[in-house]
This record gives C-alpha cells, structure tokens and sequence, in this order.
C-alpha cells in the first residue's frame, strides 16, 4: 500500500531529468510488507517518474520531484479501522541502487512524505506521496542503469481527534517480491541517440502449457551503424495453464530480461535476441494456491526475434521462439509448474510503435 509512494521515490531517486528531454517511464512491482496485526501483506508499487534516454558526459540532471499513488488493499484498511483509526501519515525511505558506465554500484536513500489520508468506513483507499531525488552526473559513457530496491515506511495512523491510536507510530520493511525487473530506466551516457523508443503489444504462447499470454511493455533501441540494441522491458501478464494437459492453472507471469537486446538491422531486416526469464509470482489451481514468491526459470532462455519490415520510423512486428528451462523455487508443486511451462516451441509475437 504505502510501499507504492515509497517505491516510486526510490526509483527516482537515482533518476533525475535534466537538460536533456525526457521521457515519461514507468516500472510495476510486487512488495510484500510486515505491519501490526498483518504480517506478510502483499503490495502493489507503480513506479512513474520522467527520465532522460541520453545524457552527455558531465551532464547534471538535477533533482526532480516524485509523485505516486497505490491502493491500500481493503484487508489492510480493515485492520487498520479495526484500531480506530481515521487518518493515515507518515514518511518513508526507499532505496534504489545507480549502475554507473564505470560499474560503480550506488545505494542510494530517497526520503518522502506521504499525505495525510483519509481511512474510509468500508473498503480500501489510495495514498499519496511526495518526494525529491540528488541529482547527478556521469563522468564516464556508457549504460547508466536505476534498480528499485526495498522500502522502509514509518507510519502514524491517528484516530477521528487527531490522537495517534493503539498502533503508535511503527516501522514497517517491505521486501520486493523475487524473480521481478527492477530496472525502471537505463540511461546512455555519451552516445547518440538511435531509432528511439518502441510501445510493445503482443502475445506468447507457452505451449507446454498451451497458454497464450497477452504482453505491453517498451523497447529502447539504439542503432551504431548496421547494429541494433536495446534494452527491452514487458509488464507483468496473466494467463490460464493447463497441467498434466488438462487442469486448469491460472498464474501471473513476468518476463524479465536479463541484459541487452541485441542484432543487426539491414533495410528492413531486423534480426536480434535477448536473454529473459520467466517468473510465476503467483498460481492458483481451482482456486487455491500452489506457487511460491521465488518460482522462476532456473537460467534465462535465449530469445530471438525477427522482422522483415521493419523502420526505425515506423517500426514493425518482431516474431520469435524460444525455449524455457526448468522452474525452481516453486515449492512442493515445482515438477508440477515446470511441467506446464518449460520446454521448447514457444511463440512470440510483438508489434512495435514509436513512442
């Protein structure tokens, strides 16, 4: 719930638009936070901010500020009016992690302050929060990334006389949920900007299980000649599963790359391949749960994609296969899970517009 607010401050935090234009950007994630009288409370966190594609060498981008809003779960909201309370507040750290070109890993804190709201009688609420990043500057070209990481709230909710109530004012960590991407932006440093930014929106057919899941997301790419490269991030899907080829088996999937998306284009002939993992945070079979939070491909699959009409004006539709290892860390139903997504002959489909 208020991890959201948070989680966006930590994106940002490394994350600051400057001089160069900016591009709005935005990153979903899973949190899982411990509160009073809810442990292990899960949390939706929707990161958005406006980020620099390009940045030359010793260019500052200044702070910026952050704005976001999540939506406390109506569990969470119960618990919290079951202590009386009205109104909630308080402030929150989120951390974020900057790559530099050189490798430099920089933790980074991000302070904010999320509003004063309103607990209504019945059901959940959204909050709000506010919060401002460092600026920086690169004295290195290259791939500059920003990782959201975890978030530490601190949290006053008070009752109808303004008086905080029997919860007092506490410390809540919320962990991200494993096997996500957490990059909410990669910035080139030094390097001139290639064909630009690509919506993505398509499909994958996993067909060990025969499932067809719907995928939005974003591509970055850069051309340097004759060589094609991006960065390609896909938000979080949903599909049905069939086990054992007949069960039915609803579950979350997130692809998550695990590097640069890189080929050649010639004309209009795009080749490229991507390396990306498959997790599937949640699964449910008649209802009831069967997956675990770190259920995901054992390495990443080799992903490639094609387009014979393909411009860096207008874009195009890539097509590709690929084949999913095995899934670990899915708990006692892993050979269960595993059996309806890993293996060969998988299908995608992605049509690509300029931004």
């Amino acid at each position: 719930m208020r991890a959201a607010a948070l989680a966006l401050a930590a994106a940002g935090a490394t994350a600051v638009p400057g001089p160069s234009a900016a591009d709005p950007v935005a990153l979903d994630l899973e949190y899982r936070c411990d509160f009073p009288l809810m442990e292990d409370e899960p949390v939706s966190v929707r990161v958005t901010t406006d980020l620099p594609a390009t940045l030359a060498v010793g260019e500052r981008m200044p702070p910026i500020v952050l704005e976001t809003a999540d939506t406390v779960s109506a569990y969470a909201a119960k618990g919290l009016r079951t202590m009386y309370s009205a109104t909630l507040e308080g402030t929150a750290d989120a951390s974020a992690t900057l790559v530099a070109p050189d490798g430099l890993r920089l933790p980074l804190t991000v302070p904010n302050t999320l509003e004063k709201t309103e607990i209504p009688a019945a059901g959940g609420f959204s909050v709000k929060s506010r919060g401002s990043t460092p600026g920086l500057v690169f004295d290195t070209p290259g791939r500059a990334e920003i990782l959201v990481g975890d978030l530490l709230l601190k949290l006053s909710p008070r009752d109808s006389s303004g008086e905080l109530t029997g919860l007092g004012v506490f410390e809540s960590e919320c962990v991200q949920v494993p096997g996500q991407n957490n990059v909410l932006a990669v910035i080139r440093v030094g390097e001139e900007p290639g064909p630009g930014g690509y919506t993505a929106e398509g499909s994958t057919l996993v067909k060990a299980g025969s499932a067809t899941l719907p995928l939005t997301g974003a591509l970055t790419a850069r051309t340097t000649g004759g060589t094609f490269t991006g960065d390609l991030s896909l938000n979080r899907t949903s599909g049905t599963f069939k086990a054992l080829g007949f069960l039915p088996v609803t579950a979350e999937a997130v692809f998550t790359s695990a590097g640069e998306l890189t080929g050649t284009l010639s004309g209009t002939k795009l080749t490229a391949s991507v390396q990306t993992g498959l997790a599937l945070p949640s699964a449910r079979l008649f209802g009831l749960p069967i997956g675990a939070e770190g259920c995901a491909t054992s390495a990443p699959a080799r992903l490639d994609l094609k387009s014979d009409a393909f411009t860096e004006a207008a874009g195009g539709t890539l097509t590709g296969t690929y084949t999913l290892p095995a899934l670990t860390g899915c708990g006692l139903f892993t050979p269960l899970i595993s059996g309806f997504t890993a293996g060969p002959g998988n299908t995608i489909t992605l049509a690509l517009k300029p931004a």
